[in-house]
């Protein structure tokens, strides 16, 4: 209910109006004249009117007062104002007219609710006012009614959508507050409106910071602007544009990230641009994760493409092995069956030496294919570094310097001593072939890293830990993408025929996977390339230099060899003759664990080799130890994987031979089997 005690001023006719009185001093007929007028002028009156005594009764309404109400004509004269007034508002009626009563007040005006004749509740501006007629005895209200409830609906309509805005602005500006997405809005003209605590944390403004400057300024790079620009013309001219954009943004300490903008586009009524709501996400780390795991996709790839060259590798170099050691055995044998004079002893040495190239390759390709520890012990980097650099200084070009700087005390590695000189020399060789043309430096170091936490690599993950970082630099051609690719496989050269076999930084992999450590690759054409190698730290002591073992003859001693190739088995049967052991040689494992059964007190040792096709070396070397548990036991293989070592010491076999050395060495380990106790297992 709205009040107002505001004053009101009424036209003098209507204070002029008679009231029957018998004081009137005007003619009867002017007074009827009078009455008449202001009869016509109530009942046509487009407000309400009505008339009230002092007791609050209807003296008189007009039509327009019935029908707001819904009364007939004169159906309310004589009944209570009291009936057609809201009961929450009758109160305030009587305080009105009390205080009008009492001359405190000659008017008043209120918004109150009616009742209808029908029950239904209606809004109406009520302006009332006292009237004292001259020489009336009694006092009147007269009030002018204004039918509001249209008004009142759409001003309660306003006040709803109003609240229900302010409740939709407060919620929208808790979500945007609350979202866990960088939230800004910036106009037509690029300057900021909103700007959210989480654009806060990702951007680094503050909000006040923020507000009122340009977007692109506080956020765009360079980079990103050139994304950004074809999008931000496309949406000036209306045209059709994304609704999202990966861009790289800047952080206000400067730092770089990756962001992904989804937005939408405001326009006004006339279709005219009118600002931008835009969100944004941080997507750094998952682009980075994406590369992370591209690389490591592309290192699985590497890795089991190596893995299975290296499987077919070693299978080439066991078949190649017994051709190989047929032929030097052979070559051997022939040579000391001849004068020293005489004339194919020249012939036969060309053949020993084309042996030891061809053993080259083949240890080479051994080197690459396994993947396993082989006579590891503590060693110091330091001394294969400088030794190698004594040779490396030697076979240099002049216009190629060789520098050296070996920063550890004592860098102590688990490892193979020639296997990492042969590491060092090969990357060396390489660096100096690439700066042949211009010459240069070619520099070798040795450091000593702290990786803390799991590292991606060119070719392999590193775990945390510490490392010696070997790393061998040249200021040559570099090296195109392609290229980077396929260094590592095998056979796979850029120097001309003749100069290369491709096997070098292959056996280069091979060593280093063997030895738990990792290569990396950094090349740039026209600048130059740096292989870094890493090798575990290892706490220990330098392990003493043993010298080759001589080898011993023997002393009549019985041994049983086994060998599915025929060569083979002719040629080491002749040569352990030579050095006084009687050989049965056999092509048939099935065969020769027959004739040990037969008679097991007949032989002293067995030989066998480890791939055969009926049944390998390490279950014929079980069946035999079935027979006879102390029987020593001899393993030859050009190519032994982990799981063939393990059956083989699980088998108890004494020792294990790599062709093509067998010749060299079996005289040497027979002498030792024989001569230690069983107990003893392979340690090779």
């Amino acid at each position: 209910m709205r009040k107002s005690d505001r004053r009101l001023k009424w036209p003098r006719w209507l204070k002029a109006l008679p009231w029957r009185s018998s004081s009137s001093s005007r003619s009867s007929n002017e007074v009827s004249r009078l009455e008449a007028e202001f009869s016509t002028m109530f009942e046509n009156a487009a407000l309400g009117i009505v008339i009230t005594d002092e007791n609050g009764r209807f003296v008189r309404t007009n039509a327009a007062y019935e029908r707001f109400l819904g009364y007939e004509k004169g159906e309310l004269i004589g009944r209570s104002a009291r009936r057609v007034t809201h009961p929450d508002h009758y109160p305030y009626d009587l305080q009105m007219f009390g205080e009008m009563t009492r001359r405190e007040r000659d008017s008043y005006q209120v918004d109150k609710l009616y009742v209808r004749k029908d029950g239904t509740f209606v809004w109406g501006r009520l302006t009332a006012s006292i009237v004292r007629p001259p020489g009336a005895s009694g006092t009147y209200f007269m009030g002018l009614l204004e039918n509001i409830h249209e008004h009142r609906q759409l001003s309660e309509q306003l006040d709803e959508s109003r609240q229900r805005l302010h409740e939709l602005d407060s919620q929208l500006q808790l979500y945007i507050d609350r979202a866990p997405l960088a939230c800004i809005v910036w106009g037509s003209d690029q300057i900021v409106r909103v700007w959210n605590p989480a654009a806060e944390r990702m951007f680094g403004y503050r909000s006040a910071e923020a507000v009122g400057r340009n977007v692109y300024e506080l956020t765009a790079t360079d980079e990103g602007l050139a994304v950004i620009e074809p999008v931000r013309t496309a949406v000036h001219a209306g045209q059709s544009h994304p609704d999202h954009l990966i861009v790289e943004n800047r952080r206000k300490d400067g730092s770089r990230l990756h962001c992904d903008w989804h937005f939408t586009v405001m326009r006004n009524a006339s279709a005219e641009l009118d600002g931008v709501v835009a969100f944004a996400i941080d997507i750094s780390a998952r682009l980075q994760a994406e590369r992370e795991r591209g690389v490591l996709e592309s290192q699985l790839r590497e890795a089991q493409k190596m893995q299975s060259l290296g499987t077919l590798a070693g299978g080439i170099a066991h078949d190649f092995n017994n051709i190989l050691l047929t032929i030097s055995g052979n070559t051997r044998l022939a040579a000391e069956d001849l004068p020293i004079d005489h004339p194919a002893q020249l012939s036969l040495t060309e053949v020993a030496k084309a042996s030891a190239r061809a053993s080259g390759v083949v240890n080479q390709i051994l080197a690459f294919s396994r993947r396993e520890e082989s006579h590891q012990t503590s060693i110091d980097l330091r001394t294969i570094i400088e030794d190698s650099a004594s040779l490396l200084r030697a076979a240099l070009e002049a216009r190629i310097v060789l520098r050296v700087s070996v920063k550890p005390e004592h860098p102590i590695v688990l490892g193979d001593a020639a296997q990492i000189h042969q590491v060092l020399v090969n990357l060396a060789t390489n660096a100096a072939h690439a700066m042949s043309t211009q010459g240069g430096e070619l520099e070798v170091e040795l450091d000593l890293v702290e990786v803390p936490a799991s590292r991606t690599l060119s070719l392999a993950q590193l775990t945390p830990g510490k490392y010696y970082r070997l790393s061998i630099r040249d200021r040559g051609t570099g090296m195109d993408p392609h290229v980077l690719e396929r260094i590592f496989e095998p056979f796979f050269t850029t120097k001309p025929r003749g100069q290369g076999t491709g096997l070098g930084l292959a056996v280069v992999h091979g060593i280093v996977k063997s030895h738990r450590g990792a290569i990396d690759v950094k090349t740039k054409l026209g600048v130059g390339t740096t292989f870094d190698v890493y090798l575990p730290v290892h706490d220990g002591i330098v392990s003493p230099v043993q010298n080759q073992p001589r080898a011993e003859r023997g002393s009549g001693q019985r041994v049983l060899y086994v060998d599915d190739e025929e060569a083979l088995v002719y040629l080491i049967t002749r040569v352990l003759n030579r050095l006084g052991y009687e050989v049965a040689g056999f092509t048939d494992p099935r065969v020769a664990l027959q004739a040990f059964k037969d008679d097991p007190q007949n032989y002293d040792a067995v030989v066998t080799d480890l791939s055969m096709p009926t049944m390998s070396g390490s279950e014929l070397a079980v069946e035999i130890l079935k027979v006879m548990p102390n029987t020593p036991v001899v393993l030859t293989s050009g190519y032994v994987r982990t799981e063939d070592r393990e059956a083989a010491i699980k088998a108890g076999i004494r020792e294990l031979v790599l062709k093509p050395n067998t010749v060299e060495e079996l005289g040497s380990v027979l002498h030792k089997v024989l001569s230690v106790q069983p107990t003893e297992a392979i340690a090779s």
